[in-house]
């Protein structure tokens, strides 16, 4: 196995131990169901929230965002990243960094661009 599939071979350890559940009746690679709760923060509402609030102005904050869901930061943006495939970028840092004609020009394209999306009515 080392020859054909290299460095992304499986363990002999974990050969022997796969075997050994196959052969006491173990029918699938899945994980078994383990204890404890339940994640509920990423449920359907939540994430219909979040996409909601984050469409509704994305200039909001991490925290107000979570707040006014009603979840954690956590739980936000593990939404936000792992289901709604979404990065925020702060727009504070990214005009700072920028001189005054590049800030304009940034405005400019800005503008020309909300004017396209509200013309062509983008959901």
């Amino acid at each position: 196995m080392q020859q054909s599939y290299g460095d992304s071979a499986m363990k002999m350890s974990q050969v022997h131990d796969l075997h050994k559940r196959f052969h006491d009746g173990r029918e699938s690679f899945d994980d078994d169901p383990r204890s404890g709760r339940p994640s509920t923060s990423t449920n359907k509402s939540h994430v219909k929230r979040v996409r909601e609030i984050v469409r509704s102005d994305r200039r909001k904050y991490v925290d107000q965002i979570a707040s006014e869901a009603g979840i954690s930061v956590e739980s936000f943006q593990r939404i936000l990243h792992g289901v709604l495939n979404m990065r925020r970028v702060c727009q504070h840092l990214v005009s700072r960094l920028l001189t005054l004609e590049q800030k304009e020009t940034q405005m400019s394209i800005s503008g020309d661009l909300i004017d396209m999306a509200d013309r062509q009515q983008i959901p």
